[in-house]
């Protein structure tokens, strides 16, 4: 056994069992790859690949725990390579893939921190909606995928193999002008959003929104105006007097958004979690762990590991999640 064949059966399972795909990504030949993996299977006494034919169409049950393990393996190698050389990253890339909230208010000061411990580390942001990011994770297109849902609602199906981390809970806040009648109003119900034009983030063809969900449970209707994936934008838009905007507490600051009032939806809207999304081998590697350590500060390495070697997730309910509630509540 080698680690090229460990590689190989990991690039064909990564290129959706296409040989052809998985010899172009890796510069070497159809040939090569399939002698190699026919070699490892005599080997291992056992077939790890479901065949029709000379085509490739799935793993076996055998093949299943065998890749997971490659992943294991060649991460365990490339951290040795690394160390061997005594490289912090050098010439390597971290892909992490989020919402446009996480990466333009929540993320900065996270990764400043993080560039200072890992300096020849090259980053790749990705921002994009649930749908894409659900698209970037089945397509292992990222090593850290950033997203938030309705407590209970993110289905673990959609993370498939990865390891799903709970990192803080937050609730959506309502945006209006300082004038606006809301603005000067107490108590205010799900039937009081519902009779003003609304600007918010855009649904997902997987989850309902906390709005959609509540305006539903309530039997109402609401028109909603406008949308967009951008909090800039519906911060723009709302100061314009559009409509209201309902989006997370991170992308408002009071002593940036002058003009605009913001109230916390708490007890109105359904409360989210916002998670990492990680695949378990990636984990290992020393940048990925700092990375969730300080994006959830709150996490200790024994939760982490457990959560890694039972293959299990991080359960929210037996983790204290802190909020994460932006500089509207925070001192002037």
């Amino acid at each position: 056994m080698t680690v090229k064949q460990l590689l190989y059966i990991v690039s064909v399972t990564d290129n959706q069992f296409n040989i052809s795909y998985a010899a172009e990504k890796l510069f070497t030949s159809q040939p090569g790859i399939s002698k190699q993996i026919r070699l490892l299977e005599e080997k291992l006494g056992c077939e790890i690949f479901v065949r029709n034919g000379k085509a490739l169409q799935g793993l076996t049950e055998k093949g299943e725990i065998l890749v997971r393990q490659a992943r294991i393996v060649l991460t365990e190698y490339d951290n040795l390579v690394r160390m061997a050389k005594n490289e912090e990253g050098d010439g390597e890339s971290f892909s992490i893939a989020t919402t446009s909230t996480q990466s333009a208010y929540v993320l900065p000061p996270i990764l400043h921190e993080f560039h200072l411990r890992f300096p020849k580390l090259k980053l790749n942001i990705q921002d994009g909606n649930m749908d894409q990011l659900m698209d970037i994770a089945g397509n292992r297109e990222a090593d850290c995928i950033i997203l938030s849902g309705i407590n209970d609602r993110l289905n673990r199906d959609w993370f498939r193999d990865m390891l799903m981390i709970p990192c803080y809970e937050w609730y959506q806040i309502l945006l209006c002008p300082d004038h606006h009648v809301l603005a000067q109003k107490k108590n205010i119900t799900i039937k009081d959003l519902a009779e003003y034009r609304i600007i918010t983030y855009p649904p997902s063809k997987r989850e309902t929104s906390a709005l959609g969900m509540q305006l539903e449970n309530s039997g109402l209707s609401a028109e909603i105006f406008a949308t967009s994936n951008d909090p800039k934008s519906i911060k723009n838009y709302v100061a314009a007097g559009m409509g209201i905007g309902v989006l997370a507490p991170m992308a408002y600051d009071k002593r940036k958004d002058v003009g605009l009032t913001a109230i916390s939806l708490e007890g109105i809207l359904p409360k989210c979690t916002t998670i990492i999304a990680v695949e378990r081998h990636n984990i290992l590697k020393p940048h990925v762990y700092q990375f969730i350590k300080l994006f959830a500060p709150h996490l200790t390495n024994e939760a982490i590991e457990l959560a890694i070697n039972n293959e299990s997730d991080i359960v929210t309910s037996e983790t204290d999640l802190p909020g994460q509630l932006g500089a509207w509540e925070g001192d002037d």
